[in-house]
């Protein structure tokens, strides 16, 4: 299934889980309501699960001539009373675009709240501030925000409690990709981490366009 949405700032965006394909092309900051235990995306070895409401997401291009940032997330952490450490966060082999940073940031989900303080699907920019496609303003995220390589300490909730209901501690993975006007785009990433002195590995599929000269999907502007 593939769904083009758009609204405005911070409006609610439930998604199924499946191939969705988010299409940021009004201005707006998109953030994620409540996610089934069951919705999971990336799973791999060892008790870290990272459940993900989308698997595709597609950015047009903002009006500028240079290079431009644009941040995927909604990419919530769960795992089995486990502390975790994050020693690594790579693209996977082909992505082309100028940087990959990623983020890990730790809150209190409140929805509509100031500074956003909800799963955020993805924005123009990059953490800790994020907006709209050419939107002067960028809102501020809530939480504690680290680099996710090198975050030690995370506690993410137990899968079988975690719902990202209002009110519940929730641990974010986000990663920020900056593009030049030819577009960049990659089809997932792999995330490294430790626990309990144990080493694991596990991948996440999310495809992430922001399109460009040479990178064009169905839902880029033509």
């Amino acid at each position: 299934m593939r769904t083009a949405v758009s609204a405005m700032l911070r409006h609610r965006l439930a998604v199924a889980v499946g191939t969705v394909v988010v299409a940021l092309a009004a201005f707006g900051l998109w953030t994620l309501p409540s996610i089934s235990p069951s919705a999971r995306g990336g799973d791999g070895p060892g008790p870290l699960t990272i459940k993900a409401g989308n698997t595709e997401l597609v950015f047009p291009a903002p009006p500028v001539s240079a290079s431009w940032s644009a941040t995927a997330g909604g990419l919530l952490l769960c795992a089995p009373g486990s502390e975790v450490a994050i020693t690594k966060v790579a693209p996977l082999h082909g992505s082309n675009a100028e940087t990959f940073d990623a983020y890990v940031r730790s809150f209190t989900i409140r929805s509509h709240a100031d500074p956003v303080a909800e799963p955020v699907i993805g924005g123009y920019g990059t953490p800790p501030r994020i907006g709209g496609r050419g939107d002067a303003h960028q809102d501020r995220l809530a939480g504690h925000l680290q680099t996710a390589a090198g975050a030690t300490g995370l506690r993410p909730p137990r899968c079988e409690d975690s719902t990202s209901a209002p009110g519940e501690a929730a641990v974010e993975l986000m990663v920020g990709l900056t593009a030049g006007r030819q577009g960049a785009a990659f089809d997932g990433f792999t995330v490294d981490y430790d626990v309990a002195g144990h080493h694991y590995r596990t991948r996440v599929n999310l495809r992430v366009t922001l399109c460009g000269t040479r990178v064009t999907e169905p839902d880029c502007p033509r």
